[in-house]
């Protein structure tokens, strides 16, 4: 992907994977009560929206770095850690989480370099924790 072309990824995605993981932190903001794990989805959401910021101020001065593009994937396998294990942050407010991972992983795998298809770990753990939430405890998303 030449670097045109990445900057035009960012300038389209990544301000809707901003909004997205922007949206995600103000609904675990309002159920985290004095759970660690909540906090801590919350400090990698500000961490991520802080990367997401960078890479776009990059993209409007018309060059990506890749010491941007991997600090984004860092930080989006960070919150894939703290998600995987623990359903719950998922569970309030599964659409929301959705549509976060989903946005997140527009905004990597269109800015990547080479050929590479998109990596859909983080949407998969949140689909999962989805089905296994209903199944564990009968809750509807």
């Amino acid at each position: 992907m030449s670097m045109r072309e990445q900057v035009h990824a960012v300038k389209t995605f990544a301000p809707l994977a901003v909004e997205a993981v922007d949206r995600m932190a103000i609904a675990i903001a309002a159920k985290k009560g004095n759970d660690p794990a909540y906090a801590d989805a919350l400090a990698t959401l500000k961490e991520l929206h802080h990367v997401l910021g960078q890479l776009i101020a990059q993209a409007e001065r018309g060059r990506v770095t890749k010491a941007a593009l991997r600090a984004l994937e860092a930080t989006k396998g960070k919150l894939h850690g703290i998600l995987a294990g623990n359903a719950s942050i998922i569970l309030a407010e599964p659409f929301v989480a959705i549509a976060a991972a989903q946005s997140l992983e527009w905004a990597s795998a269109l800015t990547r370099v080479g050929n590479v298809e998109a990596n859909a770990t983080l949407v998969g753990a949140i689909y999962c924790a989805l089905i296994g939430g209903e199944k564990i405890g009968g809750r509807k998303p």
